[in-house]
């Protein structure tokens, strides 16, 4: 079950057909990286004796390798399929949602990730599979008899196998060669692994150990640390993030915008829109203010998640004995707050957060009354510090109210009539 081989030559996991459009495909092999050249052929003629590749003299399609570094520093032999692709029909199967994967682990406290050995290396290829994805390499034409990465359809076609291999087992999450087992209590935990390891077995399918991870508290999954408490961004992916310096072209801006846009359901992503623009076609290359302000508003988002340092510095100098009058409002208030259906309320009044303030103040003053009456209405349905002179500002900043507010009544300027002025006379008054 678990080994240290990329191949088990007795047994395949299932076996796949490209159908193809056009046939006719021969590509060059590409010329090696001196520095890489020994570890490909080493590697290559490893995977002859495992059996992933066998030699050929003919072919009728060929395309070149592509040799990768891996982070443990060995060479991983990819294909460059991109002009085959364009002739491969679509294999039509869907990859689980990230998002979906996670909004199942709400609850589970125990995790546990499979990792297979080799990966799309343990499904094999039908003879009319091998000749298309045949390989044109330092050592000349190689036909592969395991599924290669670099087809368009390798992801689907992987997953299809691996969704058939383990139907029906509950408390398992698939997502190509990573299979992740999260339960709420340990010995389900362990009814479901035998389970997930005896599919796999039956299979044929080969399990990495270095690389599995069995009953965790907390794992790394997709790009995210996982645990009871939820998930988070993995960090190493965050620095990488925080680090990048600003982009001097709209190449390098996309990859900036890819970063980050994996962690898009943790932020609001709005504050791209500067940022967007620079990608639209015939627009000039201008780094503004507003992008530099762009760019910096998520590394400052994902940096702040920083609650180890914040603990740590709480123990050594302590609670603070002072503190501003909005945290010190809430604090005296807090045992009036509570939390009905989603919605904060302060006694019987809903707490109205600062988005919404220009909202509440507008339906408020929908009737233009003035201050005193706003103030009431406000004080039977909404609660917000300082509401009262947030009111105030509002009703003297209203136009209308200020066009149709009340004035004394304007008369002209005149003498007395001479009969009044008369009358007063004959009665003695001056």
């Amino acid at each position: 079950m678990f080994t240290t081989k990329i191949i088990d030559k007795n047994k395949s996991t299932m076996q796949n057909i490209y159908v193809v459009k056009e046939q006719d495909h021969l590509l060059l092999a590409q010329r090696v990286p001196t520095a890489y050249e020994e570890q490909v052929v080493q590697k290559l003629r490893k995977m002859i004796e495992e059996g992933i590749f066998v030699r050929t003299t003919k072919a009728t399609c060929a395309s070149p390798i592509v040799p990768v570094k891996i982070t443990n520093g060995e060479i991983r032999i990819c294909i460059d399929y991109t002009s085959l692709n364009r002739k491969i029909e679509d294999e039509v199967y869907p990859l689980p949602l990230v998002e979906d994967l996670f909004n199942k682990l709400d609850g589970m406290s125990i995790f546990s990730i499979l990792d297979l050995e080799g990966a799309y290396h343990q499904v094999k290829l039908s003879l009319e599979s091998q000749e298309i994805l045949a390989v044109n390499s330092p050592m000349g034409l190689l036909k592969p008899t395991r599924l290669m990465m670099g087809p368009k359809t390798a992801p689907a076609l992987f997953q299809k196998a691996m969704d058939n291999i383990l139907a029906g087992i509950p408390y398992i999450l698939i997502y190509l060669d990573d299979s992740f087992i999260a339960t709420k209590d340990l010995a389900t935990h362990k009814r479901i692994l035998e389970q997930v390891l005896q599919r796999l077995d039956a299979a044929g399918a080969k399990v990495q150990l270095k690389k599995c991870h069995l009953f965790k508290t907390e794992v790394k999954y997709l790009g995210f640390v996982v645990s009871k408490e939820g998930r988070r961004p993995d960090p190493a992916k965050v620095d990488a993030i925080t680090r990048m310096a600003a982009p001097k072209n709209v190449s390098e801006l996309r990859t900036f915008l890819g970063m980050i846009n994996y962690f898009s359901s943790l932020m609001d992503m709005r504050f791209r829109a500067p940022l967007n623009k620079l990608l639209k076609k015939n627009v000039k290359w201008v780094w503004s203010n507003e992008c530099e302000e762009a760019l910096e508003k998520p590394k400052k988002c994902y940096h702040l998640n920083m609650t180890g340092y914040a603990a740590g510095r709480l123990e050594r100098i302590g609670w603070p004995t002072k503190v501003n009058e909005p945290f010190n409002l809430y604090s005296k208030n807090k045992d009036k707050l509570t939390l009905d259906q989603g919605i904060i309320l302060y006694d019987d009044r809903v707490v109205v957060p600062t988005s919404f303030r220009e909202k509440v103040l507008k339906e408020l003053h929908k009737s233009h009354p003035g201050s005193s009456r706003m103030r009431m209405k406000a004080r039977l349905s909404v609660y917000r510090p300082k509401i009262d002179s947030d009111i105030t500002k509002f009703v003297e900043n209203c136009v209308e109210c200020q066009e149709n507010q009340k004035m004394p009544v304007k008369t002209c300027l005149e003498p007395w009539p001479r009969d009044t002025l008369k009358k007063t006379q004959e009665n003695g008054e001056e």
